[in-house]
């Protein structure tokens, strides 16, 4: 389980943690005090650790279930500011990463849908925002987690599941 504190909660957006395994984060990283990127880690290999927001709350994994971190890999924070009355104050963000000592009989994977393609019509009231993906493997869903920015205003997710039918995972109309 990951357990996000965010220090200036005016202002943090949401954190993104990724992990970095190849350890390739540290050439980025020249003094040593972090690295700027925008809307991701800023390398093409790192996968994500999870993901918080305002309103978030820590999800504890399911029994029997943990995400594989690499010895010497490498955690890297991707933290969106929105600047409050213009101005961003020194942040102190935090991550938790709660360990295991039981038996690890299923490995969890984080993952993305995003479109960052799509083109908003000025005028248009209600565009529409697809983004696809997933997976031919048998996979669980432990928990979704929608975030949009500024300009949306509801979400709905459906799986296609492997009998051609779908199921609603979230809904806010």
């Amino acid at each position: 389980m990951i357990d996000f504190r965010p220090g200036d909660r005016g202002t943090v957006h949401h954190i993104v943690p990724y992990l970095d395994a190849t350890g390739a984060s540290a050439n980025l990283d020249k003094n040593g005090d972090g690295y700027r990127c925008f809307g991701g880690p800023g390398l093409n290999t790192a996968t994500p650790l999870g993901a918080w927001s305002p309103g978030a709350r820590p999800v504890p994994l399911p029994e029997g279930t943990a995400v594989r971190i690499p010895k010497g890999a490498r955690v890297v924070m991707q933290v969106h500011y929105h600047p409050h009355l213009g101005q961003v104050a020194p942040d102190q963000t935090q991550i938790g990463l709660y360990l295991t000592t039981g038996a690890v009989q299923k490995q969890m994977h984080y993952d993305f849908l995003v479109n960052t393609g799509f083109v908003i019509r000025a005028g248009d009231p209600d565009a529409k925002v697809e983004a696809f993906g997933g997976t031919d493997d048998d996979i669980d869903i432990v928990s979704i987690y929608p975030h949009m920015h500024l300009l949306g205003t509801k979400i709905k997710v459906d799986a296609r599941l492997a009998d051609g039918t779908t199921a609603c995972m979230i809904d806010v109309p």
